[in-house]
């Protein structure tokens, strides 16, 4: 895109980096006059704004000057502006301060440097040592000086034999004693050490004998030298590596004529910009050796006629300003965006002369083409990037290395989760927890780590109801303290109130009606048994005593106050009459201890966990551990902790009874509740992992870890520890919830980790099947497989269709842009047949000649089962119909088909006797023989006399045998592919009956691997791409032989003759070529070549290599 335009005859140069606003000095070119014939000569500096419409830049500074310029040179010597320095046709070089002629000022010639024999024909400063200036005349004559002592003059060494124009000067970018010069009268370019004040080397392509124009150093390769010819019969820039200095390196072929002048990019070695005398500019990349030829960034016509002078703007790399013959001044920029054409003033008369010129004409337009290319400017000087784990990825551009670190920011976290994780793996939880509850000074966490600590003891019960308080060893004593006031009492050890939780009452009861029945004792009565049996109530309750009467005996006790009495004649009477005799006691019983003993008989212990006072629950708990059965008691602490947790005050005592009952996810809430203030911290959120792990692992549960908080706080760890590099930790704990939770993240561990020893989980993401493009044209719609190995950018399906194969997988890549060919002019050659597929060749095509009716004849034997394979379609000739003459045969041409890309067929034959129908066909016409062709023989055709006609009953089979000598005879040609039969042509010649030929049994080949598909498919589908697009004969006739090289290749696939490596690079290759990446794709031929043997790849790699070059220049001009 054009930015800014003067009609201007000038050389040029872009103000230095630390200038602001940027500014062109521009002097009067002494390579061309105008129309008026002057000789005077201008230093002009223009400003460059823009942001400013219009094509127009200001004057800022002119100043009138003594002899026209050869070069400019604006250098950034140690002043706030540098200096302008400008070699004249003289001979003489003057320095200029710029900041003077911006300000009009006369006296801005700071000096004039020591003469020259000629005219200055170049000059550059020294980008190390700012003040050094070499510049070059006639005569072999070099001159360097030092600005702040301009007086004495250097030289790099003797005259340069024999003497001829320094046309071309160029300090080295990285070396500062380097300086090369280039003579072109004697085809040269010669190198200059200023330490040894002598040559160092020469170089010179003896072949062509190039005359070099132009010189350049690489700007970032020290060795690297860059020249160009001016001459039309080979305008060609090379590029020489000192260290391999009798070959250029590169040679960039693309100009028509010879190359004026060119430029360099100081910000980006990869981007060259040349201009010729064909009026066409070509921005390089010479850093690419692997395109033939240089590869091309962008190319365009120049924007005036044979520019002779440009340059980069230091400052704003996207500006490139040149100078052509034509008088235009030109600024533009490589990299896109859209010219604005100013708007030209109305042409006025400028004197009353009708002949006076009006305005120049409006320029063209400068269409550039979008570059293909990133600058490296806008390359990330460094960057970091965190990944997976916590790697953190830094880089550098002034390094080729990559940092991968390891960041941690939770220190204590880390030594915390690596304790649980000794102590889970050592089964020392039992200890882990003793510590915890030792190291802590807050006493509801010591309780909790202490009922903690008692999963893990072998009578969790006991000890849970030593830590509520209540131990048999204190009651002993606090009964015995009883016994010595109110009187003899005794505990014994058999009835302490800690019982098993699973003794059955009914047994008890058992128990006691035998004792009741033991209780007399017949030996030692000391006096006799009086029976009362008055009226009274001990009178009534014997007479009912007498009779049996049991309830009536409880009834009486009751009335007159005797519970003892009735609870003794209650057991004798049955287990009913002593529950509702109990009953009863318990309804008159107004004890606290009566209350309790009838919750512990009638064994009603969810009542009791929901009527039950909260500030009781310790003693609920306690009757809950001492008589609750195994089955029931998870469920009635649940119950309990339920109630607790629902009042704020009872916190605490909720997460005590989750523990005891094992709910792992109740207690990590009821906690999470009592700790919100805080629960987000790293460490609050290890110290609830600590506890939800040592609940877990306790022997008395076996509730999963499942819940949706559960599952949180474990990922939400799981991350952290991720986060930290603890990848192995992290997976130990994720792994512990259902296997549907977290998936993906369980997915990237493994992926992180890469242990084989690990079952790697499913893949957690849906793969999309996406529909191909090539659907309507081929039966089955065939996708393309995904390369590992290339991952450039995207691929396109529509790109590419293979035909030798149908992937069941669909594409695991997005579309992009397709190309500029559809899949339909696609044709399928005789290289792709050979794939495997579930394909059964049709039925051989019987053919019935209309001279007779004869039955039709029995289906054939189909042919032996092809290996599994979908064809495209194939347009196969029509059978010959009765109306119509059959077509004469002509042999077809060799390699037009193969035999397993056509269906095999076997006409059928007229038997004895039988006569065309129709005329027959006139003979094929034959090549005429050449000067030394060998004579031909005569043709001799043997007849045998014809039978007559039999009626024919059975069906005749095989082909009708014709002795024929002629040498252009297509029957005595053999056959084209093993299994081919050709077609058979009654017409031209007489029928005679003979046994039919033995048709050759066909050699089949073992298929083609299926993980090898892919591959050959990219290199197939890559070849008949330039088979489409170029027109070029040679190009066809190399893509020819390319195909026969592809057909060797398969041939090595099919018995795995292939080494792993080779392969490798060979799918490389293919990915590269779905994409369009030529460079990649000889990149990985290259190192094929390196490494490989080649008696291995010698059959097949020259041509993938004539295909890659072929591709690559097709691409670099049809952008197909």
């Amino acid at each position: 895109m054009r930015i800014k335009e003067v009609l201007r005859t000038s050389n040029l140069s872009w103000s230095p980096g630390q200038v602001h606003p940027l500014y062109i000095a521009a002097g009067t070119s002494a390579k061309q006059l105008d129309a008026s014939f002057s000789t005077s000569s201008t230093l002009e500096i223009f400003e460059v704004d823009t942001s400013t419409k219009g094509w127009d830049m200001p004057v800022r500074g002119s100043l009138t000057v003594s002899s026209r310029f050869n070069v400019i040179n604006w250098g950034s010597v140690e002043r706030e502006m540098g200096l302008i320095a400008g070699g004249g046709d003289n001979g003489v070089i003057s320095l200029w301060d710029p900041a003077k002629i911006l300000s009009g000022g006369e006296d801005a010639l700071e000096c004039e440097l020591p003469k020259h024999c000629g005219p200055v024909r170049s000059m550059d400063f020294n980008p190390a040592k700012k003040c050094l200036l070499a510049s070059g005349a006639s005569a072999s004559e070099i001159h360097i000086v030092d600005i702040n002592n301009p007086s004495v003059l250097m030289t790099p060494g003797p005259k340069a034999q024999p003497e001829d124009d320094v046309v071309a000067l160029a300090w080295n970018k990285q070396v500062e004693h380097i300086l090369a010069s280039a003579h072109p009268n004697s085809a040269r370019s010669i190198v200059w050490d200023l330490r040894k004040n002598e040559p160092i080397i020469q170089v010179t392509d003896a072949s062509n004998r190039v005359r070099c124009s132009c010189i350049a150093w690489h700007p970032d390769v020290a060795t690297q030298l860059l020249t160009c010819s001016d001459e039309d019969r080979y305008p060609v820039i090379q590029m020489w590596d000192l260290r391999f200095a009798t070959a250029p390196t590169m040679v960039l072929e693309g100009h028509g004529r010879g190359i004026q002048t060119l430029a360099w990019c100081g910000s980006d070695g990869g981007m060259l910009l040349t201009s010729s005398r064909d009026d066409h500019m070509i921005c390089w990349n010479p850093n690419n050796t692997a395109v033939p030829g240089g590869e091309k960034l962008v190319e365009f016509t120049a924007p005036s006629q044979w520019t002779f002078d440009m340059g980069w703007c230091t400052r704003n790399p996207y500006l490139v300003a040149s100078s052509a013959f034509s008088g235009k001044l030109s600024v533009f920029s490589l990299f896109g965006g859209n010219e604005e054409i100013p708007e030209q003033p109305e042409r006025t008369r400028i004197s009353s002369d009708p002949f006076a010129p009006g305005p120049p004409p409006p320029s063209a337009p400068m269409n550039i083409p979008t570059m293909n290319q990133a600058p490296k400017w806008l390359m990330k000087p460094c960057g970091v990037s965190f990944g997976f784990g916590g790697k953190l990825i830094s880089f550098d551009s002034t390094s080729n290395e990559i940092t991968v670190m390891q960041v941690t920011t939770e220190t204590e976290l880390l030594e915390r989760s690596e304790k649980l994780e000794q102590a889970l793996q050592e089964n020392t939880l039992l200890q882990f927890c003793s510590d915890k509850a030792d190291a802590t000074d807050d006493t509801d966490d010591k309780q909790i780590w202490s009922f903690l600590k008692s999963t893990f003891d072998g009578k969790p019960r006991q000890k849970y109801l030593e830590l509520l308080g209540y131990k048999a060893e204190d009651l002993k004593d606090m009964v015995q303290n009883l016994s010595e006031t109110v009187g003899e009492l005794t505990l014994d050890n058999d009835t302490a109130i800690i019982n098993k939780s699973d003794a059955d009452s009914s047994s008890s009861e058992k128990d006691s009606d035998k004792e009741s029945s033991e209780t007399e004792d017949e030996g030692k009565a000391t006096k006799p048994l009086v029976i009362d049996t008055s009226t009274g109530v001990d009178g009534l309750i014997c007479r009912a005593m007498l009779l049996g009467q049991f309830e009536v005996v409880v009834d009486l006790c009751l009335k007159a106050g005797r519970m003892a009495d009735a609870l003794a004649v209650a057991m004798a009477g049955g287990r009913e009459l002593f529950q509702k005799t109990q009953q009863e006691y318990f309804r008159q019983a107004t004890s606290p201890s009566a209350a309790l003993l009838s919750c512990i008989i009638s064994q009603r212990w969810s009542n009791l966990v929901e009527s039950v006072d909260l500030s009781n629950w310790k003693e609920a708990l306690a009757i809950l551990l001492s008589y609750a059965k195994p089955t029931e008691f998870n469920a009635l602490c649940d119950t309990l902790a339920g109630r607790l947790s629902g009042d704020p005050n009872y916190s605490l005592e909720a997460t005590l009874c989750y523990i005891c009952s094992g709910n792992v996810a109740e207690l990590l809430e009821c906690w999470q509740d009592a700790n919100s203030e805080d629960s987000s911290s790293p460490l609050q959120l290890q110290e609830l992992i600590e506890k939800v792990m040592c609940l877990q692992s306790t022997n008395s549960t076996n509730r999963p870890l499942d819940g949706d908080k559960v599952v949180a706080n474990l990922l939400k760890y799981s991350q952290l520890l991720a986060e930290q590099g603890k990848l192995s930790n992290a997976l130990t704990y994720i792994s512990a919830t259902p296997t549907d939770a977290a998936a993906e993240f369980k997915y990237k561990l493994h992926m992180a980790i890469n242990d084989p020893s690990l079952p790697r989980p499913p893949v957690p993401y849906v793969r999309a099947r996406l529909p191909s493009a090539a659907s309507s044209v081929t039966p089955s719609s065939p996708a393309a497989s995904t390369y590992t190995g290339y991952t450039n950018s995207t691929y396109n399906p529509t790109a590419y269709t293979p035909s030798s194969y149908a992937p069941s997988s669909a594409p695991s890549y997005a579309p992009s842009s397709a190309p500029s060919y559809t899949p339909s002019s696609y044709a399928p050659t005789a290289s792709i047949v050979s794939g495997t597929s579930s394909y059964t060749p049709p039925a051989k095509i019987a053919y019935q000649p209309p001279a007779y009716k004869a039955p039709e004849p029995p289906a054939p034997t189909p042919a032996p089962q092809q290996p599994t394979f979908q064809p495209p379609p194939v347009n196969y000739p029509p059978a010959p119909s009765h109306s119509q003459p059959p077509a004469t045969y002509t042999p077809p041409a060799p390699g037009s088909f193969s035999g397993s890309s056509v269906s095999n067929f076997t006409p059928y034959m007229p038997g004895p006797g039988a006569e065309p129908s129709t005329p027959p066909a006139k003979p094929v016409a034959r090549p005429k023989g050449a000067w030394n062709d060998p004579p031909m023989l005569k043709k001799k055709t043997v007849t045998i006399p014809p039978v007559a006609a039999q009626k024919i009953t059975t069906p005749v089979v095989g082909p009708v045998k014709t002795v024929d000598l002629d040498p252009y005879s297509p029957a005595n040609y053999p056959a084209q592919e093993p299994g081919f039969q050709q077609p058979y042509n009654p017409n031209s010649y007489p029928a005679a009956p003979a046994e039919p030929a033995p048709v050759p049994a066909p050699v089949e080949k073992p298929p083609v691997p299926d993980h090898y598909l892919p591959m050959l498919s990219a290199l197939e589908s890559a070849t008949n791409d330039c088979k489409n697009v170029s027109q070029n004969p040679t190009h066809r006739r190399k893509l020819e032989e390319v195909t026969v090289k592809l057909e060797a290749l398969k041939d090595k696939l099919r018995y795995d003759a292939v080494s792993g490596t080779v392969v490798e690079s060979l799918n490389q290759i293919a990915g590269a070529l779905h994409v369009k990446d030529y460079n990649t794709a000889l990149y990985y031929h290259s190192h094929i070549a390196q490494t490989a043997n080649f008696s291995e790849v010698g059959s097949f790699l020259p041509g993938i290599k004539v295909l890659l070059q072929i591709g690559a220049q097709l691409h670099a001009v049809h952008h197909y």
